[in-house]
């Protein structure tokens, strides 16, 4: 009799164990914020700049944070997220960045306002990227137009690139990587339109 009791004992400690739900962490949020410093003092110009961002690759349009293996595979970290969309990101920090250089009369973006110019920006590479060596860097790359609104006269464009070497290989080496690369990027970006911008 102490035996079943002993055995029955047992199996609901197993059964018991078995139906713990799993422990899983915390997910860590991080966020988009790169460093732009313009490295030019453009004169002021009168007209008004309209910011529009076209279709964007789809590791900008979720929340994961994507990475690509040495064997072009890609994957995303599964307790480390974006804060908000990359994609949003990018636009609100170069949006503030024009606004702050006070190149441009006004920047708008997605607004009916009629403007003089349009920068059209595509963004075609944004990821963590591991080498076969185990190393990884972050690579932005982004494709820029810059048009009259009047004409459709095509002003200038231009692709703007960086690659960061990543001080951790995880989430966190990635993202600050990936901050200290779309920072450089657009620092030449913000630079690139003034200087077609205010060509006449």
């Amino acid at each position: 009799m102490r035996l079943l009791s002993s055995l029955l004992f047992l199996l609901v400690l197993i059964s018991g164990c078995s139906l713990r739900p799993e422990i899983k962490p915390p997910i860590t949020r991080y966020y988009l914020q790169p460093e732009i410093v313009p490295a030019c003092m453009p004169e002021k110009s009168s007209k008004l700049l309209q910011l529009s961002f076209v279709d964007a690759i789809p590791s900008l349009m979720g929340k994961n944070i994507i990475y690509k293996k040495s064997d072009f595979k890609t994957g995303s970290y599964l307790y480390s997220k974006w804060d908000q969309s990359p994609r949003h990101g990018i636009m609100s920090s170069l949006y503030a960045a024009l606004k702050e250089q006070q190149h441009y009369s006004e920047v708008v973006y997605n607004t009916p306002i009629e403007s003089d110019l349009t920068l059209e920006i595509k963004v075609m590479q944004f990821e963590q990227s591991f080498a076969q060596n185990a190393d990884s860097y972050a690579i932005v790359s982004i494709d820029a137009l810059l048009y009259e609104n009047q004409s459709r006269k095509l002003l200038g464009s231009r692709s703007f690139a960086s690659k960061i070497k990543a001080e951790t290989n995880d989430a966190q080496g990635g993202v600050k990587a990936i901050n200290k690369a779309l920072g450089k990027a657009l620092s030449e970006l913000v630079c690139w339109s003034a200087q077609k911008g205010g060509m006449e």
